[in-house]
């Protein structure tokens, strides 16, 4: 149940073994956790083993005096200095800085056509505070920029949503597909509807894996869920309905069936023109439009400046801000 502990005992099992965790203490911690586990000394040092610490200090991602770099440097010193619960407005500056820019809602679709056309799909990218809204994004940007009203089409962006060793099993050098994966869709085929669920035979190409295509089955309800994937209630009702067809066999029959059925392990994703902040974590983009979403004065806090700052660095050329409020310019 705790990956860290887990790899710990993995990593020091051994004979004169070192473990080097690497990451950005300044951006989001773990889902539902206040801080990174495997980037804090106190937390590692409970293992009981020595621990040591070092900082890179040297920005090589954005250009030198950039506006990215300005406001993400600022953001951080905003996050090592403040204090869980207070409250805290950043200063973001835009002016004279041709890499970062302030954009209205009448604004958005102009920008992002053109940054399509300029950088491509798979280098421009939506951040949005929550799946609900990255869904509303997706959505918009299928229909009212591509013309797209079928529920998958061809040449559409997907990131997958969860980990799956299903499609992955019979791939050397590929142990599974994972959590935050991008593909392409290059074929739609027929639609399937069984065990309560929807769907949708497609092949998909993988940039990340050398352009490699797979023929999935992939779980239409994923794309549209307001989670970050299938709620634990469908993952529940698709388990008990898979079952159904194993009664009366064992709880190991049962356990070797369910690995090998294509329906239960069908991939769960969702379309990728616009991620919440968690799921581009880890990557990044030549252009990114951020959108802060409802904000009052209570959620300015140390949280919300990790936030602004993990969406801010996902950026190597450009960021777009997206009806963010004059106070966060300092003009109220």
């Amino acid at each position: 149940g705790r990956l860290l502990d887990d790899l710990v005992r993995y990593v020091f099992s051994g004979t004169n073994c070192r473990l080097v965790l690497v990451g950005d203490a300044g951006q989001l911690p773990p889902v539902g956790s206040p801080l990174s586990p495997a980037l804090d000394a106190g937390e590692l040092a409970c293992y009981g083993f020595g621990v040591g610490e070092a900082s890179l200090g040297e920005v090589v991602r954005q250009a030198e005096g950039s506006g990215i770099l300005t406001n993400a440097t600022m953001l951080r010193r905003l996050v090592e200095s403040a204090q869980p619960g207070q409250r805290v407005v950043p200063q973001l500056a835009v002016k004279g800085f041709d890499d970062i820019e302030r954009i209205s809602g009448a604004e958005l679709l102009e920008a992002l056509e053109k940054s399509y056309d300029h950088v491509g799909l798979s280098e421009t990218l939506v951040v949005t505070r929550s799946n609900k809204y990255a869904n509303v994004y997706n959505n918009g940007i299928r229909s009212r920029i591509f013309w797209r009203e079928e529920q998958l089409t061809v040449g559409d962006i997907v990131m997958v949503v969860k980990n799956n060793y299903f499609y992955a099993k019979n791939i050397e050098h590929l142990d599974f597909i994972a959590n935050g994966d991008t593909a392409e869709v290059v074929r739609v085929g027929r639609h399937e509807e069984l065990y309560g669920f929807h769907f949708i035979n497609v092949d998909l190409r993988f940039t990340d894996y050398d352009n490699l295509e797979l023929s999935v089955k992939v779980i239409q309800e994923s794309l549209q869920s307001e989670g970050p994937s299938l709620t634990q209630k469908e993952s529940d009702t698709l388990y008990k309905n898979v079952c159904e067809d194993y009664v009366g066999q064992s709880k190991s029959q049962i356990y070797k069936e369910l690995r090998n059925n294509e329906y239960f392990n069908a991939l769960q994703i969702k379309f990728a023109y616009a991620v919440t902040c968690h799921k581009s974590q880890g990557g990044q983009w030549d252009n990114v439009f951020i959108d802060n979403g409802y904000l009052t004065d209570e959620m300015l806090d140390r949280e919300y400046l990790r936030w602004l700052y993990t969406a801010l660095t996902r950026a190597t050329k450009k960021v777009y801000l997206v009806n963010f409020n004059k106070k966060i310019f300092g003009e109220e």
